[in-house]
């Protein structure tokens, strides 16, 4: 006889990445290690990103004459960056 099974799945997930870095070089007393007690040259930068995946995965089963088994099974995934706006 003949057996057959499928199965199929749906994934979805978000994503949001921040960071902000601040860097000064010259303390005004090192016992303060405050951004605001700092003479000379000063960096800030950061980042911000929003990200989705999604995907779909399956499982086909066949099975014959309860002896021969054949079994397949994968993925599709796709990536997005969302552009800030």
């Amino acid at each position: 006889g003949h057996y057959l099974k499928a199965m199929v799945g749906f994934n979805q997930e978000w994503g949001n990445y921040q960071w902000v870095r601040a860097q000064a070089f010259t303390l005004l007393n090192p016992a303060i290690p405050d951004l605001s007690a700092t003479t000379g040259n000063e960096l800030a930068n950061g980042s911000k990103q929003h990200t989705a995946l999604r995907g779909v995965f399956y499982r086909v089963n066949y099975i014959f004459n309860d002896r021969y088994l054949i079994e397949a099974n994968g993925s599709l995934r796709w990536y997005f960056q969302i552009p800030q706006g």
